[in-house]
């Protein structure tokens, strides 16, 4: 059984109360999400501190919680650090205070809304902690030659099985912004990636406004999300626009033929 499915076998055990799969997630959660974590961590500065930086013109959105973000300081490029947590940031790390909702996505289409007329050639966006969802980001970075789309981790996968009814919305939702019966099944997991000003600029201002105003909205209507354990409850993820939907659809978002979002 391959790793992903393996770790999908063992997410849909979550909360059974079985003996054998508690402390498999415990492990799951706690040690192997720590270990990967802090092993990408070194990674990525050891990339930062040897390898050939190549110069573009990228700045980096960073979309912060509550996490240590010390280590946007190794980047070789600006960056915007966009704070939604309540503690202190160190006074040497540019940042911004947002409203705590809608997620990761909030924070790129508020820069994206902010910066439409005045965008770098490249943006990056990542999560705070980006180094679980991107274990070889330092590689990733160094490997980068001005793609339009270019992810900073490895794609993964949507598919029918124990989330079935998530995946009908994803399918619906898809439909009714952009006319697509089915999106394709890869996306950067964790909505981790670069993309260039021609791709953001194939969609207008009001369609950012758009979806920005919709991810806001749907905090007011929150469901519980009996599908995803991990998930906040009650949580937006089941909403027709939410951040777990906008991460599927950056790549038809940033696709290769413009796509109309269609306002309802």
């Amino acid at each position: 059984m391959k790793f992903a499915k393996l770790r999908k076998h063992i997410e849909s055990k979550r909360g059974n109360g079985s003996y054998f799969f508690g402390p498999i997630i415990f492990f799951k959660d706690t040690l192997y999400d720590f270990a990967i974590n802090e092993l990408s961590r070194f990674i990525f500065y050891v990339h930062n501190s040897f390898l050939f930086r190549k110069n573009y013109d990228l700045v980096f959105v960073i979309a912060r919680y509550k996490e240590d973000v010390n280590w946007v300081k190794k980047l070789s490029y600006k960056y915007v650090v966009y704070n939604k947590g309540g503690d202190n940031i160190p006074g040497d790390i540019k940042h911004k205070k947002l409203q705590n909702v809608g997620r990761e996505a909030h924070t790129y289409l508020t820069y994206i809304v902010d910066n439409y007329n005045a965008l770098p050639k490249y943006v990056g966006f990542l999560q705070g902690e980006p180094f679980l969802h991107s274990v070889l980001l330092g590689a990733r970075l160094n490997k980068f030659k001005g793609q339009d789309f270019y992810p900073l981790g490895r794609n993964a996968q949507y598919y029918r099985g124990e989330t079935d009814i998530y995946i009908d919305i994803i399918e619906k939702s898809t439909f009714k912004y952009f006319d697509i019966k089915r999106p394709a099944g890869e996306f950067p997991w964790g909505a981790q990636f670069i993309v260039s000003r021609e791709k953001i600029l194939k969609h207008s201002l009001k369609e950012y406004e758009f979806l920005l105003n919709k991810l806001v909205e749907a905090e007011n209507n929150r469901t519980q999300c009996y599908i995803f354990k991990q998930h906040p409850q009650p949580c937006a993820c089941m909403n027709y626009i939410s951040a777990w939907m906008l991460e599927v659809w950056w790549p038809i978002i940033f696709g290769e033929d413009k796509k109309i979002i269609n306002f309802d």
